[in-house]
């Protein structure tokens, strides 16, 4: 059975997609200039050295981060400062195989954000970054669209895109490249400032756009995924977790208020947390269908925990929690942001 916007807490899930388009709108004629003034897209079977540059605009700079690069920088040395994740001393000299970290306006999510890329301040740069987003905007059933740019700008300047590792995606027939679901989608594209300002030049990036996929086709796009990425990547999975309210058509919890509405919604996520310690992809996705949670990158979380648990079980350890009725104190409509990593497990001492 498919896993879609269209199973049960789907309408809720598919109208919160429409509420985060809404956030942007502002961008949308930007947009429309980016996709006129690109050009087309280069061939899939072009060698990356014969391609010429395509750079990928910001979309929401100003919106969801600071425009002016002065003070994004600021703003993300100063939460990454602030966070203070804590993790087993065995892990301390390690950097994450993998993050799962939240991709809503900085001053609601950022400081969970930090929790997670705290852990690579100091720490060697991976191969590249494969980072997965859910695609906000263009329908992808049974497919995952990579890049088809060579570049990412932010305020901050430019990040090259994997290229090789993009193609070899594109032999498989799971993995397509449409451009549309790039240029707008903010759920990759938050994530880069904090890359930049981690590593003075971060490591290359494959950004993948995640659609609708059952079980058997998670699998199947994790074994590829893994293949392409190699053992030294390091994943992000961009997601946001519970969009609580009737700004967000779900309201599962009409009679609580106030505090007591908080810790359901609390309880409501951390079930799907139980699965993501667990790094159970199918336990994950199971719940996410039987409770309704609108959990927007529930994909690349999926995606995420299968492939780490193909390459065996990891060490997962959970970061922060925080929600914008936290912040707003207002629960009626809440979006809820959780950070955690996950580590390849310390070997064990002999007997």
């Amino acid at each position: 059975m498919r896993r879609s916007v269209r199973g049960k807490g789907g309408e809720a899930l598919a109208r919160t997609y429409a509420l985060c388009l809404g956030a942007v709108a502002a961008a949308g004629t930007a947009v429309l200039c980016l996709l006129l003034a690109q050009g087309p897209a280069a061939p899939g079977d072009a060698k990356p050295e014969d391609l010429v540059p395509a750079v990928r605009q910001p979309a929401v700079a100003g919106t969801f981060y600071p425009a002016a690069p002065d003070i994004l920088r600021q703003m993300v040395r100063a939460l990454l400062q602030k966070a203070r994740p804590t993790v087993p001393d065995a892990l301390r000299n390690q950097r994450p195989r993998a993050i799962i970290v939240p991709h809503a306006g900085y001053v609601f999510s950022g400081q969970t954000a930090a929790y997670a890329y705290k852990l690579l301040v100091d720490q060697t740069k991976p191969s590249r970054v494969v980072v997965l987003g859910p695609s906000h905007y263009a329908q992808l059933d049974g497919l995952v669209s990579v890049s088809p740019f060579t570049h990412y700008r932010t305020p901050l300047g430019e990040v090259a895109v994997d290229v090789e590792a993009r193609e070899q995606l594109l032999k498989s027939p799971l993995f397509a490249s449409q451009r549309a679901a790039h240029i707008p989608e903010h759920s990759i594209e938050v994530q880069l400032p904090f890359l930049q300002v981690v590593w003075d030049e971060p490591p290359r990036i494959l950004p993948i756009v995640t659609g609708d996929l059952d079980q058997k086709e998670v699998l199947k796009v994790a074994a590829v995924l893994r293949e392409a990425a190699g053992p030294d990547a390091l994943v992000v999975a961009s997601s946001d977790f519970t969009h609580y309210g009737p700004r967000f058509g779900f309201t599962p919890f009409r009679d609580a208020r106030g505090q007591e509405l908080a810790t359901r919604i609390k309880q409501l996520d951390m079930g799907a947390v139980q699965c993501i310690k667990k790094c159970d992809a199918t336990g994950f996705l199971d719940y996410c269908e039987r409770t309704g949670a609108t959990i927007c990158g529930r994909m690349p979380i999926a995606l995420t925990l299968s492939l780490l648990s193909q390459a065996g079980a990891p060490e997962t350890v959970g970061l922060h929690y925080a929600s914008s009725g936290e912040l707003l104190g207002d629960y009626s409509d809440s979006v809820s942001y959780y950070a955690h990593a996950f580590y390849e497990r310390p070997p064990q001492p002999a007997r």
